[in-house]
């Protein structure tokens, strides 16, 4: 949540075609990445450095995300925009990485949007989009609890702010 103690995770699981997991990386960006699509942009950040570009693609649920990799270096690193720093390291990494092979799909998807919501690229949502989704979802809060101020530390802090507001 929001708060001078709070933190973002990324994660990201590569699948093969048939859907078996064959890597989950997962950990939390640098504290200057502040906000979920700075978190979701770090996870494709860690990706690609470490993918074969043209032998894998990307899907991510961050549709500002995926339009932003998909811009120009110029455009997504003006001083006027807030992830100029990420995407100024990211868009480099993805030269050569085809605009088809940058997905967006839906987010928090149930079973029955199946076959039935569309991926950005025009296809049907599958079941393995979902079921991958949801583990890169799951990965990315353990990052967050793994490194999570404890609960004491929180209520502490929660009860100075109220006091700092009375005052």
């Amino acid at each position: 949540g929001p708060g001078p103690l709070a933190r973002g995770g990324w994660a990201f699981v590569v699948v093969d075609a048939v859907g078996r997991v064959l890597a989950i990386a997962r950990g939390l960006p640098p504290n200057w990445v502040t906000d979920i699509p700075g978190c979701e942009a770090w996870a494709v950040l860690q990706a690609a450095a470490l993918a074969d570009p043209g032998k894998v693609n990307f899907k991510s649920d961050c549709q500002p995300c995926v339009k932003a990799c998909k811009g120009s270096l110029k455009t997504q690193t003006s001083a006027k925009r807030k992830h100029a720093r990420l995407y100024n390291i990211l868009i480099p990494m993805l030269e050569g990485v085809p605009d088809d092979d940058l997905i967006w799909m839906p987010a928090h998807t149930t079973v029955g949007d199946v076959g039935k919501k569309k991926r950005g690229d025009g296809q049907p949502l599958t079941a393995i989009d979902r079921a991958t989704n949801a583990m890169a979802d799951k990965h990315a809060k353990l990052a967050v609890a793994e490194h999570r101020v404890s609960e004491a530390t929180r209520l502490h802090q929660d009860q100075h702010d109220s006091i700092v507001e009375q005052v």
